[in-house]
Protein backbone atom coordinates (compact mmCIF):
# COMPACT_ATOMS: atom_id res chain seq x y z
CA UNK A 1 0.00 0.00 0.00
CA UNK A 2 1.29 3.49 -0.65
CA UNK A 3 2.96 5.07 2.20
CA UNK A 4 1.07 7.79 2.66
CA UNK A 5 -1.99 5.63 2.30
CA UNK A 6 -1.11 3.50 5.48
CA UNK A 7 0.20 6.65 7.21
CA UNK A 8 -3.76 7.94 7.41
CA UNK A 9 -5.75 4.99 6.91
CA UNK A 10 -3.90 2.67 9.11
CA UNK A 11 -3.74 2.66 13.39
CA UNK A 12 -5.63 1.18 15.96
CA UNK A 13 -8.46 2.98 17.35
CA UNK A 14 -8.71 5.37 13.88
CA UNK A 15 -12.54 6.04 13.09
CA UNK A 16 -13.71 3.88 15.56
CA UNK A 17 -11.53 -0.08 15.23
CA UNK A 18 -8.54 0.67 12.87
CA UNK A 19 -7.90 -1.66 10.01
CA UNK A 20 -7.87 -5.52 11.54
CA UNK A 21 -6.97 -7.15 7.96
CA UNK A 22 -3.77 -6.72 6.31
CA UNK A 23 -3.65 -2.66 5.64
CA UNK A 24 -3.31 -3.51 1.56
CA UNK A 25 -5.89 -1.66 -0.77
CA UNK A 26 -9.03 -4.06 -1.70
CA UNK A 27 -9.79 -2.20 -4.61
CA UNK A 28 -9.61 0.81 -6.75
CA UNK A 29 -12.86 2.21 -8.00
CA UNK A 30 -12.75 4.82 -10.84
CA UNK A 31 -14.87 8.22 -11.49
CA UNK A 32 -15.23 10.23 -14.19
CA UNK A 33 -18.34 12.73 -14.44
CA UNK A 34 -17.46 12.80 -18.50
CA UNK A 35 -18.04 9.13 -18.74
CA UNK A 36 -21.67 8.27 -20.45
CA UNK A 37 -22.66 6.00 -18.03
CA UNK A 38 -25.25 3.55 -18.10
CA UNK A 39 -22.71 0.39 -17.80
CA UNK A 40 -20.39 2.28 -14.76
CA UNK A 41 -18.82 -0.80 -12.47
CA UNK A 42 -15.85 1.48 -11.40
CA UNK A 43 -13.04 -0.02 -13.78
CA UNK A 44 -11.00 2.32 -15.88
CA UNK A 45 -12.57 1.51 -18.92
CA UNK A 46 -16.48 1.79 -17.33
CA UNK A 47 -16.15 4.47 -14.67
CA UNK A 48 -18.69 5.75 -12.58
CA UNK A 49 -19.74 8.95 -13.36
CA UNK A 50 -20.44 10.10 -9.64
CA UNK A 51 -18.73 10.37 -6.30
CA UNK A 52 -21.87 9.05 -4.79
CA UNK A 53 -22.00 5.73 -6.60
CA UNK A 54 -18.13 4.93 -5.89
CA UNK A 55 -18.77 5.47 -2.63
CA UNK A 56 -21.94 3.23 -2.28
CA UNK A 57 -19.69 0.26 -3.59
CA UNK A 58 -17.36 0.48 -0.61
CA UNK A 59 -18.29 -1.95 2.17
CA UNK A 60 -16.91 0.42 5.15
CA UNK A 61 -14.05 -2.67 6.18
CA UNK A 62 -11.48 -3.07 3.87
CA UNK A 63 -9.82 0.06 2.27
CA UNK A 64 -10.89 1.40 -0.99
CA UNK A 65 -8.68 3.89 -2.95
CA UNK A 66 -11.38 5.91 -4.99
CA UNK A 67 -9.66 7.85 -8.13
CA UNK A 68 -11.43 10.75 -9.68
CA UNK A 69 -10.96 11.88 -13.44
CA UNK A 70 -10.81 16.01 -14.09
CA UNK A 71 -13.86 17.12 -14.33
CA UNK A 72 -16.83 18.88 -12.27
CA UNK A 73 -18.97 16.56 -10.09
CA UNK A 74 -22.04 18.37 -8.98
CA UNK A 75 -22.54 16.64 -5.26
CA UNK A 76 -23.36 17.05 -2.27
CA UNK A 77 -23.88 15.23 1.23
CA UNK A 78 -21.36 13.11 0.45
CA UNK A 79 -20.84 10.43 3.26
CA UNK A 80 -18.08 8.15 2.86
CA UNK A 81 -17.59 4.97 4.51
CA UNK A 82 -14.95 4.40 6.56
CA UNK A 83 -11.38 3.49 5.39
CA UNK A 84 -11.78 5.34 1.55
CA UNK A 85 -9.35 7.33 0.41
CA UNK A 86 -10.76 9.91 -2.72
CA UNK A 87 -8.02 11.14 -4.74
CA UNK A 88 -8.21 13.49 -7.41
CA UNK A 89 -5.78 13.77 -10.52
CA UNK A 90 -4.96 17.57 -9.38
CA UNK A 91 -6.85 19.77 -7.59
CA UNK A 92 -6.84 22.44 -10.72
CA UNK A 93 -8.55 20.18 -12.59
CA UNK A 94 -11.10 18.52 -10.23
CA UNK A 95 -13.33 20.04 -8.87
CA UNK A 96 -16.91 19.03 -6.32
CA UNK A 97 -19.18 21.46 -6.45
CA UNK A 98 -23.25 21.62 -5.13
CA UNK A 99 -26.66 22.33 -5.42
CA UNK A 100 -28.36 23.44 -2.48
CA UNK A 101 -26.23 21.22 0.07
CA UNK A 102 -22.85 20.68 2.25
CA UNK A 103 -20.66 18.67 0.11
CA UNK A 104 -19.62 16.39 2.34
CA UNK A 105 -21.56 15.26 5.46
CA UNK A 106 -19.45 12.31 7.66
CA UNK A 107 -20.64 10.27 10.16
CA UNK A 108 -19.30 9.42 13.19
CA UNK A 109 -16.89 6.06 13.34
CA UNK A 110 -15.20 6.91 9.83
CA UNK A 111 -11.64 6.96 8.56
CA UNK A 112 -11.39 8.75 5.31
CA UNK A 113 -9.08 10.98 3.37
CA UNK A 114 -9.44 13.07 0.72
CA UNK A 115 -6.15 14.35 -2.14
CA UNK A 116 -5.62 16.66 -4.96
CA UNK A 117 -9.71 18.22 -5.23
CA UNK A 118 -11.11 21.16 -5.08
CA UNK A 119 -14.70 21.92 -3.34
CA UNK A 120 -16.76 24.72 -3.70
CA UNK A 121 -19.87 25.71 -1.99
CA UNK A 122 -19.79 29.27 -2.95
CA UNK A 123 -23.16 31.03 -2.84
CA UNK A 124 -25.56 29.23 -0.67
CA UNK A 125 -24.53 29.25 2.89
CA UNK A 126 -23.63 25.52 2.82
CA UNK A 127 -19.96 24.06 3.51
CA UNK A 128 -17.11 22.16 2.04
CA UNK A 129 -16.70 20.13 5.02
CA UNK A 130 -19.31 20.16 8.02
CA UNK A 131 -18.54 17.86 11.34
CA UNK A 132 -21.33 18.69 14.30
CA UNK A 133 -21.01 16.47 17.26
CA UNK A 134 -19.17 13.37 15.57
CA UNK A 135 -17.36 10.73 17.72
CA UNK A 136 -14.31 8.79 15.99
CA UNK A 137 -14.25 10.99 13.24
CA UNK A 138 -10.81 11.01 11.64
CA UNK A 139 -10.20 13.01 8.09
CA UNK A 140 -6.99 13.89 6.71
CA UNK A 141 -6.86 16.19 3.81
CA UNK A 142 -3.69 16.56 1.11
CA UNK A 143 -3.20 19.33 -0.99
CA UNK A 144 -6.88 20.19 -1.45
CA UNK A 145 -9.19 23.16 -1.68
CA UNK A 146 -12.12 24.76 -0.37
CA UNK A 147 -13.72 27.51 -1.21
CA UNK A 148 -17.22 29.34 0.46
CA UNK A 149 -17.56 32.58 -0.79
CA UNK A 150 -19.23 35.26 -0.42
CA UNK A 151 -22.21 33.92 1.83
CA UNK A 152 -22.85 32.74 5.02
CA UNK A 153 -21.13 29.40 5.01
CA UNK A 154 -17.54 27.88 5.82
CA UNK A 155 -14.88 25.94 4.19
CA UNK A 156 -14.70 23.76 6.99
CA UNK A 157 -17.23 23.59 9.98
CA UNK A 158 -15.76 21.19 12.67
CA UNK A 159 -17.58 21.22 15.31
CA UNK A 160 -18.36 19.10 19.26
CA UNK A 161 -16.11 16.23 17.95
CA UNK A 162 -14.42 15.66 21.42
CA UNK A 163 -14.18 12.02 21.74
CA UNK A 164 -12.05 9.93 19.43
CA UNK A 165 -11.83 12.88 16.91
CA UNK A 166 -8.80 14.06 14.33
CA UNK A 167 -8.72 16.06 11.50
CA UNK A 168 -5.42 16.96 9.76
CA UNK A 169 -5.04 19.71 7.28
CA UNK A 170 -1.91 19.20 4.73
CA UNK A 171 -0.99 21.78 1.90
CA UNK A 172 -4.92 22.67 1.85
CA UNK A 173 -6.19 25.89 0.98
CA UNK A 174 -9.58 27.57 2.35
CA UNK A 175 -10.75 30.21 0.60
CA UNK A 176 -13.32 31.54 2.92
CA UNK A 177 -13.79 31.01 6.62
CA UNK A 178 -12.90 28.08 8.99
CA UNK A 179 -14.88 27.15 12.29
CA UNK A 180 -13.37 25.11 14.51
CA UNK A 181 -15.04 24.57 17.82
CA UNK A 182 -14.40 21.84 20.55
CA UNK A 183 -12.56 19.39 18.62
CA UNK A 184 -10.28 16.49 19.96
CA UNK A 185 -7.54 17.03 18.04
CA UNK A 186 -7.02 19.78 14.66
CA UNK A 187 -3.43 20.05 12.81
CA UNK A 188 -2.99 22.13 9.86
CA UNK A 189 0.13 22.25 8.56
CA UNK A 190 2.97 22.54 5.20
CA UNK A 191 1.57 25.33 4.07
CA UNK A 192 -1.87 25.26 4.42
CA UNK A 193 -3.35 28.76 3.88
CA UNK A 194 -6.65 30.78 4.56
CA UNK A 195 -7.19 33.63 2.36
CA UNK A 196 -9.91 36.03 1.17
CA UNK A 197 -9.33 38.73 -1.25
CA UNK A 198 -12.55 40.48 -2.94
CA UNK A 199 -15.32 38.33 -1.15
CA UNK A 200 -15.55 39.16 2.17
CA UNK A 201 -17.00 36.11 4.80
CA UNK A 202 -20.21 36.70 6.54
CA UNK A 203 -18.24 35.94 9.52
CA UNK A 204 -15.69 38.44 9.81
CA UNK A 205 -13.11 35.70 10.23
CA UNK A 206 -10.69 33.77 8.13
CA UNK A 207 -10.17 30.60 10.97
CA UNK A 208 -11.77 30.56 14.35
CA UNK A 209 -10.89 28.85 16.95
CA UNK A 210 -13.15 28.18 19.69
CA UNK A 211 -13.18 25.75 22.82
CA UNK A 212 -9.61 24.47 22.38
CA UNK A 213 -8.50 23.72 25.39
CA UNK A 214 -5.45 22.69 26.92
CA UNK A 215 -6.21 18.73 26.42
CA UNK A 216 -7.15 19.53 22.87
CA UNK A 217 -4.78 22.06 21.36
CA UNK A 218 -4.70 23.62 17.76
CA UNK A 219 -1.39 22.96 15.57
CA UNK A 220 -0.45 25.30 12.63
CA UNK A 221 3.02 24.90 11.72
CA UNK A 222 3.56 27.34 8.06
CA UNK A 223 0.55 28.00 7.36
CA UNK A 224 -0.83 31.75 6.13
CA UNK A 225 -3.70 33.53 6.86
CA UNK A 226 -4.52 36.52 4.03
CA UNK A 227 -7.37 38.88 4.82
CA UNK A 228 -7.02 41.36 2.26
CA UNK A 229 -10.38 42.43 1.55
CA UNK A 230 -10.59 45.23 4.22
CA UNK A 231 -12.86 44.05 6.71
CA UNK A 232 -11.70 40.73 7.83
CA UNK A 233 -10.05 39.50 10.69
CA UNK A 234 -7.21 36.69 10.11
CA UNK A 235 -7.66 34.57 12.98
CA UNK A 236 -9.12 35.37 16.52
CA UNK A 237 -8.69 32.32 19.01
CA UNK A 238 -10.93 32.37 21.37
CA UNK A 239 -11.04 30.23 24.84
CA UNK A 240 -8.18 28.37 23.25
CA UNK A 241 -4.96 26.72 23.60
CA UNK A 242 -3.09 27.33 20.40
CA UNK A 243 0.42 26.67 19.23
CA UNK A 244 1.91 28.31 15.74
CA UNK A 245 5.17 28.40 13.79
CA UNK A 246 6.36 29.22 10.63
CA UNK A 247 3.02 31.56 10.32
CA UNK A 248 2.48 34.62 8.37
CA UNK A 249 -1.12 36.44 9.04
CA UNK A 250 -1.83 39.77 7.46
CA UNK A 251 -5.27 41.32 7.16
CA UNK A 252 -5.98 44.91 5.81
CA UNK A 253 -7.91 47.80 7.40
CA UNK A 254 -9.06 44.43 10.03
CA UNK A 255 -7.24 43.17 13.12
CA UNK A 256 -4.93 40.27 12.04
CA UNK A 257 -5.07 38.22 15.32
CA UNK A 258 -6.86 38.46 17.68
CA UNK A 259 -6.33 36.30 20.97
CA UNK A 260 -9.70 36.64 23.35
CA UNK A 261 -10.72 35.06 26.82
CA UNK A 262 -14.42 34.48 26.04
CA UNK A 263 -15.86 31.57 28.12
CA UNK A 264 -12.05 30.81 29.65
CA UNK A 265 -8.67 31.90 28.77
CA UNK A 266 -6.90 31.59 26.10
CA UNK A 267 -2.99 30.50 25.55
CA UNK A 268 -1.07 30.78 22.38
CA UNK A 269 2.14 30.29 21.67
CA UNK A 270 3.71 31.74 18.46
CA UNK A 271 7.09 30.28 17.71
CA UNK A 272 8.53 31.98 14.87
CA UNK A 273 6.24 34.27 12.17
CA UNK A 274 4.49 37.60 11.41
CA UNK A 275 1.52 39.03 12.44
CA UNK A 276 0.71 42.15 10.59
CA UNK A 277 -2.36 44.08 9.78
CA UNK A 278 -1.48 46.30 7.06
CA UNK A 279 -3.44 49.61 6.55
CA UNK A 280 -5.46 50.05 9.92
CA UNK A 281 -6.47 47.66 12.97
CA UNK A 282 -4.14 46.12 14.54
CA UNK A 283 -1.74 43.37 14.16
CA UNK A 284 -2.18 41.49 17.13
CA UNK A 285 -4.65 42.26 19.94
CA UNK A 286 -4.48 39.88 23.60
CA UNK A 287 -7.63 40.23 25.87
CA UNK A 288 -7.58 40.73 29.78
CA UNK A 289 -7.17 36.92 31.27
CA UNK A 290 -5.36 35.40 28.01
CA UNK A 291 -1.62 34.61 27.55
CA UNK A 292 0.43 34.76 24.92
CA UNK A 293 4.08 33.32 24.44
CA UNK A 294 6.37 34.36 22.02
CA UNK A 295 9.71 32.83 20.97
CA UNK A 296 10.14 34.87 17.60
CA UNK A 297 7.32 36.36 16.50
CA UNK A 298 7.21 39.56 14.83
CA UNK A 299 4.00 42.13 15.14
CA UNK A 300 4.75 45.72 15.01
CA UNK A 301 1.80 47.08 16.71
CA UNK A 302 -0.47 45.39 19.40
CA UNK A 303 -3.07 45.93 22.20
CA UNK A 304 -2.25 43.55 24.94
CA UNK A 305 -4.60 43.52 28.33
CA UNK A 306 -3.47 40.05 29.11
CA UNK A 307 -0.05 38.48 29.92
CA UNK A 308 2.97 38.22 27.45
CA UNK A 309 5.48 35.64 28.13
CA UNK A 310 8.71 35.93 26.08
CA UNK A 311 10.09 32.21 25.50
CA UNK A 312 14.33 31.35 24.89
CA UNK A 313 14.86 31.04 21.22
CA UNK A 314 15.89 28.08 19.65
CA UNK A 315 19.85 28.60 19.22
CA UNK A 316 22.77 27.68 21.97
CA UNK A 317 22.88 28.84 25.58
CA UNK A 318 26.39 29.22 26.58
CA UNK A 319 29.22 31.33 28.00
CA UNK A 320 31.91 31.93 25.21
CA UNK A 321 35.17 33.37 26.39
CA UNK A 322 37.90 35.31 23.80
CA UNK A 323 41.14 36.20 25.35
CA UNK A 324 43.75 37.79 22.56
CA UNK A 325 47.04 36.63 25.27
CA UNK A 326 47.99 40.53 25.70
CA UNK A 327 45.35 42.69 25.36
CA UNK A 328 41.79 41.97 26.49
CA UNK A 329 39.72 39.05 27.73
CA UNK A 330 36.07 39.33 26.47
CA UNK A 331 33.22 37.50 27.79
CA UNK A 332 30.10 37.08 25.78
CA UNK A 333 27.11 35.08 27.06
CA UNK A 334 24.34 33.60 24.81
CA UNK A 335 20.64 32.65 25.85
CA UNK A 336 18.80 31.26 22.82
CA UNK A 337 21.00 31.80 20.26
CA UNK A 338 20.71 35.90 21.12
CA UNK A 339 24.12 37.61 23.43
CA UNK A 340 22.42 38.89 26.43
CA UNK A 341 25.56 40.09 28.06
CA UNK A 342 29.32 41.41 26.65
CA UNK A 343 32.12 42.43 29.34
CA UNK A 344 35.70 43.51 28.85
CA UNK A 345 38.71 42.64 30.89
CA UNK A 346 42.48 42.84 30.82
CA UNK A 347 43.88 39.90 29.39
CA UNK A 348 45.38 36.99 31.74
CA UNK A 349 46.20 34.58 28.71
CA UNK A 350 45.67 33.33 25.54
CA UNK A 351 42.45 31.21 25.60
CA UNK A 352 39.57 30.43 23.16
CA UNK A 353 36.77 28.73 25.51
CA UNK A 354 33.13 27.55 25.49
CA UNK A 355 31.17 26.24 28.15
CA UNK A 356 27.44 25.19 27.80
Amino acid sequence: MPGYLSSYLGGSGSGGGGIAASNEVTRTLRCDPNYAGGDSDGSLAKPFTTIAAAIAETDGSNIYEIHLAAGNYVEENLTPKKFCHIIGDSKAVVLISHLTGDIFTPASNTTFTLQNIACDASGSGKSCIVADTKTNLNISAIDCSFTEQPSDGYCLYIKDCSSGCSFTFDRCKCNGATYIDNVADVQFTNDTEFNTNANSPTQGCLLYIKNQGAAQPVTVVNARWLALDGTTSAAIFENSTVQADGIICGAYAANAMEIKDGAGASNVTLFTGLVQSIASGTSLTVEAGSTLNVQEAYFPDSSISGTVNYLAASGVSGTLVLDDGSTERVTLVFSGGKLISRTVAASSGSLIDWTD
